[in-house]
């Protein structure tokens, strides 16, 4: 794991410090309540805290599905999504993250990622290459939007991430490729 900050210049990112995980192949990275959270090819999900610039596991889930591939917490619940059940899980936040509702993923198979901008969730499929913007699940993740991306060489969607501004697309190609789209509500 790498973590970067911008350079003076601003221009560019420079690295900060950097994390080596042997306990996992990592399937995605995200950052909730100031702990790190993967998963993995072994079905599983970690939580870490970085200690004195080490990671240190807190805790290791079993997932639902066998290919954890996004997670993000909304309101008071953590939601997850499996590469291949084609699954969205809402989890209670709780010791060892129980589900509480199973959604269908719109493209059936092979969603990566699952983001919350505070209205609208944002998954992506590595299958079809497209990014849908969702209802919640109290609309049972109904698509509102959706865009098919095909850059150049860019081949399949590995991951997503937003902030306020930008949706973050990364794809799977050799050297990968990372494109930032404005967020538009």
């Amino acid at each position: 794991i790498y973590v970067f900050e911008p350079a003076p210049s601003r221009d560019e990112l420079q690295l900060v410090r950097s994390f080596q995980l042997e306990d996992c192949a990592c399937t995605f990275l995200a950052h909730l309540d100031s702990f790190i959270w993967t998963g993995s090819g072994d079905g599983a999900f970690r939580k870490y805290s970085e200690v004195a610039g080490i990671l240190v596991l807190i805790e290791k889930i079993q997932s639902p599905g066998f290919s954890p591939s996004g997670l993000c917490r909304a309101d008071d619940f953590i939601y997850t999504t499996d590469s291949q059940s084609g699954k969205i899980y809402q989890h209670i936040v709780a010791q060892g993250l129980p589900v509480l509702n199973v959604f269908n993923h719109p493209a059936g198979v092979s969603p990566v990622g699952i983001q919350y901008d505070g209205r609208f969730f944002y998954t992506a499929c590595a299958k079809t290459n497209v990014v849908y913007k969702h209802l919640g699940p109290q609309n049972q993740f109904a698509v509102v939007k959706s865009a098919m991306l095909t850059p150049s060489g860019a081949g399949e969607i590995a991951g997503i991430f937003i902030d306020r501004k930008s949706i973050y697309i990364i794809f799977a190609s050799k050297p990968s490729k990372l494109f930032v789209y404005p967020l538009k509500n």
